[in-house]
């Protein structure tokens, strides 16, 4: 590589991170100068080309136009890929086999691939945060299924309706306000509580596998320390927070006594809320990935998910009339002329709230990794 070679990759990789000549040299701690006789056809100290790579983004190879050689695949890369088939695998194999198997029978047989898969993480492939982290989301989201199904068999057990399935805490949560015989009194806070209570169980789920593995891992460094810093919140990660917020209040604004939007809105209330939640998601995306807050994309994700359950909380009980705009309580209306639509009451952003603060724990988490304690002097002196 020439020393005309190196300038323009040196320009080119400046250029990309958007930096003039002299912002690079205040973050080196160099004179613009020497920023610019680089640039120019000369070689920076040997020294400065690890700090040179690391404010551009690139590697030293990248910076110097190498190309590293090929790595070989070990015995310990493919453990590793295998740690992960079957902590990751096993999540996935219990979706499928759900299908067709007793849920607890799945259940069991995941957590034992699980267990082999963190087995062989710890005693045979280099410990990654990440395949702990990927192992408690695939968890999380096996547990929210085990919630359900334990949460729907304790409500047939309070004498809830025996056409009530052991899936019954979905039907429930999303079905509730439709079903004929299933419609109960306050059925809108019932479907509230039993999305807290699943939500809930999940979580407590989910921190004992946690628990276990910690434990078990004990006696050497523990790849994945949870710590709860609030500190870890910027303005970034708050931007997805204030979608809840107005998802929920787009509901309640059809339970006010007179018509706030156009009609149409009245008729394609689904597909404007649709809409909505498509720009809430890029909003959200674009602003988290601008930031560097990738990782946070995980539970922005989550907390945009259980909005779309919004609509399922709400009831049909009033029409418009589509030359009027009135607003009209009355039963047995045309439809044609007086389209039914959907409204909300306070449960709904009760809903966002608990979801916003969710995310906001999530985000306060901190993961890292403990290394082992050293022991004291004099800690094997007999006693």
């Amino acid at each position: 590589m020439t020393e005309l070679e190196f300038a323009d990759r040196l320009r080119k990789y400046r250029k990309a991170k958007q930096m003039t000549q002299q912002e690079l040299a205040e973050r080196l701690g160099v004179s613009d100068k020497s920023v610019s006789r680089w640039e120019n056809g000369s070689y920076p100290d040997v020294a400065m080309l690890g700090p040179l790579a690391r404010e551009l983004g690139v590697t030293v190879d990248d910076l110097l136009g190498t190309v590293p050689p090929l790595q070989k695949l070990e015995r310990s890369d493919l453990q590793n890929w295998l740690s992960y088939a079957f902590a990751i695998g096993g999540g996935i194999l219990f979706f499928l086999l759900e299908l067709f198997l007793p849920i607890l029978l799945c259940y069991a047989a995941y957590l034992g691939l699980m267990a082999y898969g963190v087995y062989l993480q710890k005693n045979y492939t280099f410990h990654s945060k990440w395949f702990h982290i990927g192992n408690l989301v695939m968890n999380f989201f096996i547990n929210l299924e085990i919630a359900g199904s334990i949460v729907g068999f304790l409500m047939i057990l309070d004498g809830w309706p025996a056409s009530i399935s052991m899936d019954a805490a979905e039907k429930i949560m999303f079905d509730l306000m439709n079903g004929g015989e299933l419609r109960l009194p306050g059925c809108d806070m019932a479907i509230f509580l039993i999305s807290v209570a699943r939500l809930l169980l999940a979580l407590a789920l989910t921190a004992l596998a946690a628990y276990c593995i910690r434990r078990w891992w004990q006696g050497e460094a523990i790849p994945l320390k949870i710590s709860f810093t609030p500190k870890n919140l910027s303005i970034a990660k708050l931007v997805p927070m204030i979608f809840p917020p107005i998802l929920a209040g787009y509901w309640l604004c059809f339970s006010v006594d007179t018509a706030v939007f156009p009609i149409w809105v009245y008729q394609k209330q689904d597909l404007v809320f649709l809409a909505l939640w498509l720009l809430s998601a890029a909003v959200t995306v674009a602003v988290l990935l601008l930031s560097r807050r990738r990782w946070t994309l995980l539970p922005a994700g989550v907390m945009l998910l259980y909005t779309l359950s919004f609509p399922r909380l709400c009831a049909s009980v009033r029409s418009i009339g589509l030359k009027t705009g009135n607003l009209y309580t009355e039963a047995n209306l045309n439809p044609e002329h007086y389209p039914p639509f959907l409204q909300a009451d306070e449960t709904v952003l009760v809903l966002a709230a608990v979801i916003c603060v969710g995310y906001i724990l999530f985000c306060c988490i901190k993961l890292w990794n403990s290394p082992p304690k050293a022991e004291k002097p004099g800690d094997d002196t007999p006693m």
